[in-house]
């Protein structure tokens, strides 16, 4: 229901693993399931940053952090981050799967945006839609608790919170958005987002 599905930790495996981001900044450890899945993806020369606010990630970030050098825990809000948390460093990915609220999202970036790489990737859990036919039990359940999540008729929004974030990074800033959604499988959706703009090319005429 919550965290990422095999299918997106393995996409989210391959991006950090081929952009082998030197900083990684996670909003939501939760159980530590991704940030395992990023430091393995990862050298050890990269740092993984994760944030979150309860006590059973604090205890499970202090053990992960003693098989991985290069994994640091800040338990704190997501909106509090502050550049010195990463030594300063330009951030080159960011993994946000934690509050879905729009508002706490958009504390959050303005918070991150300013020590962002002028590449950065930013990755957005939960912001596709679960299809009707591909429905469990749970699912049931928690489409009939929330109703006004239903977008049409067999698509439920089970975050719309970050949906509108993701909508409101898209008409506010330079970045566009890649969204990774599907209709034939129940699958919860990530968007990725990076800076507009075009690629670098030399001038010479090309034949």
């Amino acid at each position: 229901m919550g965290p990422i599905q095999q299918s997106e930790a393995l996409l989210l495996f391959a991006m950090a693993r081929v952009t082998q981001p030197q900083v990684l900044v996670e909003f939501g450890f939760n159980q530590g399931d991704s940030a395992a899945n990023f430091l393995r993806a990862l050298p050890p020369s990269s740092a993984v940053h994760s944030y979150d606010i309860s006590e059973m990630s604090r205890t499970l970030a202090l053990k992960l952090k003693d098989r991985h050098p290069n994994f640091h825990y800040h338990h704190k809000s997501q909106i509090d981050f502050v550049p010195t948390d990463v030594a300063d460093r330009s951030v080159n990915f960011v993994f946000i799967d934690a509050a879905h609220d729009l508002h706490i999202n958009q504390a959050t970036w303005r918070a991150v945006e300013p020590a962002l790489a002028a590449d950065a990737i930013i990755a957005v859990h939960d912001t596709g839609t679960w299809h009707r036919q591909h429905f469990l039990p749970i699912h049931e359940t928690m489409s009939k608790e929330n109703p006004e999540r239903w977008l049409n008729s067999n698509e439920y929004q089970h975050q719309i919170g970050e949906r509108q974030f993701v909508n409101w990074i898209v008409a506010s800033t330079n970045f566009v958005a890649l969204h990774f959604h599907a209709s034939s499988v129940l699958r919860h959706g990530l968007t990725i987002l990076q800076n507009k703009c075009l690629l670098p090319i030399t001038t010479n005429e090309v034949r």
